[in-house]
């Protein structure tokens, strides 16, 4: 399932197809990789709640100085989604020129918002949480060991998000 750009900017981690390019004596100048993993510069992108907060992430571009290159990159993009607009198709709806045009005027600036968030995400958020304030206790509470945490926890959580919640202790 394909990331949304608020996951995005929040982890960095993205994956990029990198074919194989061949130059013009049909040498392999760079090899098929498939699709490689890599991360995002934060110094080029916001968090996830800065893009969809309006003043923030206006505040980030300035403090950038990214405000005037973001407005020219968005405004070719927008350029570009727009002549692919014009010339899009219904099914089963003739084309014309008229058409076109008016799905052009008809476009509008999309504003993303933060992705929802499904039943199972938000039940393991509330577990997770619940389980991190339970081992903030036992870890205040003199005697118990790290070992005895995760395994208490183990039993509420599982052991992934143990020895997440665990290690997000130390």
């Amino acid at each position: 399932m394909a990331k949304s750009t608020y996951e995005t900017l929040n982890t960095l981690a993205v994956e990029t197809s990198v074919p194989e390019v061949k130059n013009d004596k049909d040498e392999v100048i760079r090899y098929n990789f498939g699709m490689v993993e890599h991360t995002l510069s934060r110094e080029l992108f916001p968090n996830g709640e800065t893009y969809i907060d309006k003043e923030k992430l206006v505040k980030w571009a300035d403090e950038k100085g990214y405000t005037h290159s973001l407005l020219q990159l968005g405004l070719q993009q927008a350029i570009i989604k727009v002549r692919g607009v014009f010339k899009s198709l219904k099914k089963d709806v003739e084309w014309t020129p008229e058409l076109g045009q008016e799905n052009a005027d008809s476009w509008k600036y999309p504003v993303q918002g933060k992705p929802k968030e499904s039943e199972s995400d938000v039940k393991e958020k509330a577990i997770f949480n619940a389980n991190v304030k339970i081992a903030e206790a036992m870890k205040k509470t003199k005697g118990i060991s790290e070992k005895m945490i995760l395994d208490t926890l183990t039993e509420s959580c599982g052991e992934e998000m143990a020895q997440k919640i665990v290690d997000s202790l130390n």
